[in-house]
């Protein structure tokens, strides 16, 4: 997955994530914590100009004994990203120049 440098990624109401380096390793971090992978599906995506929105579920049990199947909604460009797992959320997006 590329990332730009200076890329922010926020997951609901939570405080904003910034950086590349933050960033992936928030995301190994994150499949390092995956005991078994059940499975995962993108449902509806779009793309208009340099925005995606993307609505995908994932199924999996964690190391620590927990699972879950959630679905997800990602809207963002290269430069931010805003996770839901409510299903809702209001960003806004600042177009890379």
């Amino acid at each position: 997955m590329y990332y730009a440098d200076d890329v922010v990624m926020q997951e609901n109401s939570d405080a904003p994530f910034v950086g590349k380096v933050l960033n992936r390793n928030r995301e190994i971090e994150f499949f390092q914590s995956i005991a078994e992978w059940h499975g995962a599906k993108v449902e509806y995506s779009a793309i208009n100009g340099d925005v995606s929105f993307g609505q995908w579920w994932m199924d999996v049990t964690f190391k620590n004994g927990s699972g879950t199947r959630t679905p997800k909604w990602r809207c963002g460009n290269g430069r931010t990203a805003r996770l839901s797992t409510s299903g809702s959320f209001i960003t806004r997006l600042h177009k890379s120049s």
